[in-house]
C-alpha cells in the first residue's frame, strides 16, 4: 500500500490539570455531534494539554470557545502507512532532509494492526504533506 496523507487542522487546548478535565473538553463536542478522530493528551506542569482532530474542526473550535476554552489551530498532516519497522524513521528522515521541523507528532495502531496513522504538526504543513506522500 502506498502511503496516504491528508491535510487537516489540530485544535490545541490547555486547561488546568484536574480530574475530569478531558471530559470537560469532550462533552461539548459530543453534545454537538462532533466526532473526535484523533487526539493526544498530556500533563504539562499543572496544566493539561490536548491536541484534538475532529470530523468538523470549525464547529469544534466554535463550540469549545463558547465553553470558555482558548483554542489554537495548528495545520497538521495525517499520514497513513503500513505498520512495519522503519516507517517512522523513513518519514522523519525524509522530513529532516527537507528542513522540516516537527513540533509535535503522535500515532496509533491496534496491536497487530496492518496500518499506522500518524499526525505531524510541523513548520511547513504543505511541504510535509508532499514529502510524506513519497515515503515508502
Amino acid at each position: 500500500m502506498p502511503p496516504k496523507a491528508r491535510k487537516t487542522t489540530e485544535l490545541f487546548i490547555m486547561t488546568p490539570s484536574t480530574l475530569g478535565s478531558l471530559t470537560k473538553v469532550t462533552t461539548p463536542l459530543t453534545k454537538n455531534g462532533i466526532n473526535v478522530e484523533g487526539y493526544c493528551a498530556y500533563e504539562w506542569g499543572n496544566e493539561a494539554a490536548y491536541r484534538i482532530i475532529t470530523d468538523d474542526n470549525t464547529k469544534a473550535r466554535t463550540v469549545l470557545a463558547k465553553e470558555g476554552f482558548a483554542v489554537e489551530e495548528n495545520p497538521t498532516v495525517l499520514w497513513e502507512t503500513n505498520n512495519k519497522p522503519g516507517m517512522l524513521r523513513k518519514a522523519t528522515e525524509a522530513l529532516s532532509s527537507e528542513n522540516i521541523n516537527i513540533f509535535c507528532s503522535y500515532c496509533t495502531t491496534m496491536v497487530g494492526g496492518k496500518k499506522t496513522a500518524t499526525a505531524f504538526t510541523t513548520n511547513d504543513a504543505e511541504k510535509t504533506f508532499n514529502t510524506l506522500l513519497k515515503v515508502s
